[in-house]
């Protein structure tokens, strides 16, 4: 980032609030919940037929036919190239249910419990590039998950840890109930990125959060793992796998 622009530190903020605002994404009603589940199901849970023809399966041709299949389920998770705003990154949907077409009741609902933060749901809203969950706890007290916001700050800026780190350690810390865990420069695929963590206390659950902050000609890309302290662990790896694949345009 080239410059203290006074200005852009506040289009730069913004992301900020849009972030918090998703501690609480978990909470976002029964029909979201519901829906989840269900395509996890759809997905897990073979129909009684399909079980049947499976035990039944002994000659070595079927069982090559099965090998194969694998092979090719292997290669189309590898090749599943997620495009966004400016990036492009691989999500395996095995792990990630992409659940972006309810990013505007995710955001009223943040939006009711973040009160504290002058941000609307609208504005997340229309901020947000993607937004998945993660498979194995879709139907779980608090669904750990993946969003992207991403907003063209109106100047040519690009990274500058040294610039972004400490303003943004400033601007969480400034909000009431979270902790901000530290920050550090890092790079992936050749680009320059801040790398955040950050804790709060989400209705009795201690969330955490991990987070990449890209700026590259002025447009600031975040994204951002939210997931409850007792799977944070868990979910972890598989975020950094994700997040090992994201390209800049």
């Amino acid at each position: 980032m080239k410059g203290h622009d006074i200005k852009m530190k506040k289009k730069l903020v913004i992301a900020v609030a849009a972030t918090l605002m998703l501690a609480a994404c978990s909470n976002t009603g029964d029909a979201i919940e519901t829906d989840i589940a269900s395509e996890t199901i759809s997905v897990t849970e073979p129909e009684t037929e399909s079980e049947a023809a499976t035990e039944e399966i002994t000659t070595e041709t079927e069982i090559v036919s099965e090998i194969d299949t694998e092979a090719e389920t292997t290669e189309d998770v590898e090749t599943d190239v997620y495009s966004g705003t400016g990036y492009t990154l691989n999500v395996d949907p095995e792990k990630w249910i992409d659940v972006i077409e309810y990013k505007q009741k995710i955001a009223e609902t943040a939006e009711e419990i973040n009160t504290e933060l002058d941000f609307s749901a609208d504005d997340y809203s229309e901020m947000c590039d993607a937004f998945w969950v993660y498979a194995d706890l879709a139907d779980s007290e608090f669904s750990a998950n993946v969003n992207v916001v991403s907003q063209n700050i109106g100047a040519d800026a690009n990274m500058d840890a040294d610039v972004l780190g400490p303003y943004m350690e400033e601007s969480y810390s400034a909000v009431e109930g979270y902790t901000f865990l530290g920050w550090e420069s890092v790079v992936i695929n050749g680009s320059d990125c801040l790398k955040c963590g950050l804790e709060v206390e989400q209705s009795g659950i201690t969330v955490r959060m991990q987070q990449y902050i890209f700026l590259k000609n002025g447009l600031q890309t975040v994204f951002t793992l939210t997931a409850s302290d007792d799977s944070f662990e868990t979910v972890l790896p598989d975020f950094e796998e994700m997040i090992s694949t994201i390209y800049l345009d």
